[in-house]
């Protein structure tokens, strides 16, 4: 939208110039057309060179122009600070204009349209109030307007401003305007956009669940009628953070996969491929179209990068949030699996002090006075059984019928295939005998095996895990190695994951190391028979 109020403004410029201010203005329709085309660096260049000569010869109009060129120019190439000044420069010599430049300029978009950027360009830099205060001239100029498409589009763009400032309500009363004029303009993009917006503020105020959110449904209703991936992002991405505050983990899931399927997004991210992309399209329009409708094609194109760009930035936002929220649930998991494990500990500790420990010391007495007696057998029995049941709850039942082998291969080929990987496990020598591994060892080793397999999977990007149980001299090693090469974070020194293995192996006075190379990651865990 940015490239699109230069071509507009150009048409402002009607009357007839003297020689000495030609040059002046055919460097500025020159720049403007290059904008158009994409070649952002050669307008920025031409724009660079004519600027002190409009400023010289009182071209105000020109000048402002000029700016604009430039700061669109330099924000394309990431230079927001830039970009600001130029944005500044340009609302500086705005001020300047003779009454008749002015009054022109007012029966346009191009102040809205300016004062849009520099909100969206004020909150891009986190400058929260700025981009408050602009945000809030465009809905106050949109509102002059009685095009329902200008108004549609403004109150949408200004309200999701003000949502990020944290403006909620304000933001909602402009999100529910714009959506109204875009129904009645027949755009179902920006409707969708207002609703998407107006969904994750209702969230925020109300804690509903996904279905009952009176946005949503009326977003649900919209989707099937756009056709463009920019408003759907910001649907699925919305939809996705509401799923997340209410713990539908498997509906984030999916709605960050419909994010990432929209088609022609990934390619996009980057200015040079999207200039490519677009490149291309214009060239097949122009084959299509008759020479008297470049004009519109090329308007039509840059509306289109200015569309994806903001949309690539919005999705390398949703996902820095998205990894921020995954953090803080594997914090809050990792602090109740740890409270969990702590509460268990107190609770048997309570069950082997007051129960076992009292009904011994009654054993023990009744030993000492009377000898052994038939209570005395009896009390004794009555503790070994409370024994055997607090050994039972520790233990789960399948470790009292298979042995550590069949488990582990068991597991092994429940997993085989997970997230399109091929896991093996191979147990030597062939003729071992594994019933002899303590239930206790057996449990803590399988559980340790569970966790290094499922921190390649989901961590270290694994396609290829072998686990591998060797018996020799009386002792046990068991070992998982994965061709992972993304960092694992569940084993790194400080991680919940790595802690929990490390407890576990101590539990049987085993050892756990873990080795990083080249190829992958290699875990392995030893201990003693005896």
């Amino acid at each position: 939208m940015r490239l699109v109020v230069l071509l507009l403004a150009v048409l402002l410029t009607s009357p007839a110039k003297a020689d000495v201010y030609q040059d002046i203005w055919t460097t500025v329709s020159e720049a403007s057309q290059l904008a158009l085309d994409g070649a952002t660096d050669s307008a920025y260049a031409r724009a660079e060179r004519v600027l002190p000569l409009a400023l010289s010869q009182n071209e105000t109009l020109a000048a402002v122009l000029l700016q604009n060129i430039i700061g669109t120019a330099q924000r394309a190439h990431g230079h927001d600070q830039e970009a600001l000044k130029a944005y500044l420069h340009a609302e500086n010599l705005i001020s300047q204009l003779p009454q008749d430049d002015m009054t022109r300029l007012k029966n346009t978009v191009y102040l809205i349209n300016m004062y849009a950027s520099m909100a969206e360009l004020y909150n891009d830099l986190k400058k929260k109030k700025e981009a408050c205060r602009y945000a809030r001239i465009v809905v106050k100029e949109a509102e002059k307007k009685d095009d329902k498409a200008i108004r549609g589009t403004v109150f949408t763009q200004a309200g999701g401003v003000l949502m990020e400032c944290g403006q909620a309500e304000e933001a909602a009363r402009w999100l529910r305007q714009g959506y109204r004029d875009a129904l009645e303009a027949d755009l179902p993009g920006n409707a969708l956009v207002a609703a998407s917006h107006l969904m994750l503020i209702e969230d925020a105020t109300t804690h509903c669940h996904p279905s009952k959110n009176t946005w949503k449904k009326k977003a649900d209703s919209l989707l099937p009628h756009v056709h463009t991936d920019y408003p759907k992002g910001v649907y699925y991405s919305s939809l996705s953070h509401i799923n997340l505050t209410s713990g539908e983990l498997t509906e984030v899931h999916k709605a960050q996969e419909k994010a990432m399927e929209l088609e022609g997004m990934r390619k996009l991210m980057t200015p040079e491929r999207t200039k490519e992309y677009l490149r291309q399209a214009e060239e097949e329009q122009e084959a299509v179209y008759a020479q008297r409708h470049q004009s519109r094609v090329r308007l039509i194109t840059s509306s289109l990068i200015g569309v994806l760009i903001i949309f690539a930035c919005y999705v390398l936002w949703i996902q820095y949030r998205r990894k921020k929220m995954q953090e803080e649930v594997e914090h809050q998991m990792g602090e109740r699996f740890i409270e969990g494990m702590e509460s268990e500990r107190n609770r048997l500790a309570r069950e082997l002090h007051d129960g076992i420990s009292n009904q011994l010391l009654a054993v023990e007495m009744k030993l000492e006075s009377d000898g052994p007696t038939d209570q005395a057998r009896r009390l004794l029995a009555e503790s070994r059984e409370r024994v055997r049941h607090v050994s039972h709850e520790l233990m789960p039942p399948e470790f009292s019928h298979h042995t550590l082998d069949e488990l582990l291969a068991q597991y092994v080929n429940s997993v085989n295939g997970a997230h399109s990987s091929d896991i093996t496990y191979q147990s030597t020598p062939e003729n071992a005998i594994w019933s002899d591994i303590p239930s206790d060892a057996a449990f803590e080793a399988y559980r340790i095996t569970q966790e290094a397999i499922g921190n390649a999977l989901k961590h270290a990007g694994a396609s290829t895990i072998a686990v591998g149980m060797k018996k020799e001299d009386g002792s046990i090693t068991i070992t998982v190695a994965d061709n992972g090469t993304q960092p694992d974070i569940a084993t790194s020194a400080d991680g919940i994951g790595s802690r929990t293995m490390l407890q576990r192996a101590q539990t049987i006075n085993g050892t756990l190391t873990t080795k990083n190379t080249r190829f992958g990651t290699i875990v392995q865990l030893s201990f003693s028979l005896t």
